[in-house]
């Protein structure tokens, strides 16, 4: 019984290490961009959970979807192309091709040139490389007839598929990584880009809050007896963290733009009014 439960549990805490850590960096490169820390903003697990999806189902699939067309493919093939897998020309354009790709990945980590600088491009050589390795050598035993120090059960034999499966996995952590934080930074683009048009924000404070980044208006009502008399417009909510809220004018750009992370707290009262811009607000009637 603990044998079974040591099983599950396991698979299942890496699972969450895993959605949680993906989740994690596609909320650092988004909050990134409009040059927030995303530490101080207190997400929750489940914040890190919800946004790991983001930035998984795609790599995901296309796991998924290349596991199967490689293990039915193989069934596909038949025989005779199985037979040739042990052509010498092939197994050699195989190593020198894998080698390549290997060097092309690794070489990412100390330099970075046009070929191996694209979204996921290093860790996926690695991948194609090593996998070329393993069909070089695959059918090389196969034509000196299963020859070789790693066939069969032996200690050989697991060591290699236990590193094989080390250098894969890696390389998969790294390019999911990798995805996770352009996903990240690719969403924060695409809702700077549509700022203007999204609802803004009219905060309503019982105490000055001395906002000031560009595109902000503050507004001050003196009438008596107003529970708000300080309001704060051109401002657009990204998001409510915990008791934070992340605000931006709604004329940032990423060259001179300031983001606000107010607090919510019992010392200062806050009222928040959402509206399409140019449409009317009570603060326009101080």
């Amino acid at each position: 019984m603990i044998g079974i439960a040591s099983q599950i549990v396991a698979p299942a805490t890496l699972v969450t290490a895993l959605l949680f850590y993906f989740g994690y960096r596609r909320i650092y490169w988004y909050f990134n961009h409009f040059g927030v820390s995303s530490t101080v903003l207190e997400f929750s697990n489940r914040d890190y959970f919800m946004r790991a999806v983001d930035g998984l189902y795609v790599p995901l699939g296309a796991i998924g979807v290349l596991g199967l067309t490689l293990m039915w493919g193989y069934v596909a093939l038949g025989r005779p192309a199985r037979v040739a897998a042990g052509s010498v020309w092939l197994q050699r354009l195989a190593v020198v091709s894998g080698l390549l790709l290997v060097f092309n990945g690794i070489s990412s980590l100390f330099w970075r040139t046009p070929l191996n600088r694209g979204l996921t491009v290093a860790p996926v050589c690695v991948i194609a490389g090593v996998l070329l390795l393993w069909f070089a050598t695959y059918g090389r035993r196969q034509r000196i007839g299963g020859r070789g120090p790693a066939r069969g059960p032996g200690a050989g034999a697991v060591a290699e598929w236990a590193l094989i499966f080390l250098v894969v996995g890696l390389s998969l952590f790294w390019a999911v990584d990798n995805y996770a934080a352009a996903v990240g930074r690719d969403r924060a683009e695409t809702f700077a880009s549509k700022l203007r048009s999204l609802p803004q924000v009219v905060i309503y404070s019982d105490k000055q809050l001395d906002l000031d980044p560009n595109g902000t208006k503050e507004i001050y009502c003196p009438a008596a007896g107003l529970a708000y008399p300080y309001r704060y417009e051109g401002l657009v909510l990204i998001l409510e963290a915990a008791s934070n809220y992340v605000l931006v004018p709604a004329s940032w750009t990423e060259k001179d733009g300031t983001a606000v992370v107010l607090p919510r707290d019992a010392t200062t009262a806050l009222r928040l009014e959402f509206a399409m811009p140019g449409a009317a607000t009570i603060a326009d009637k101080c």
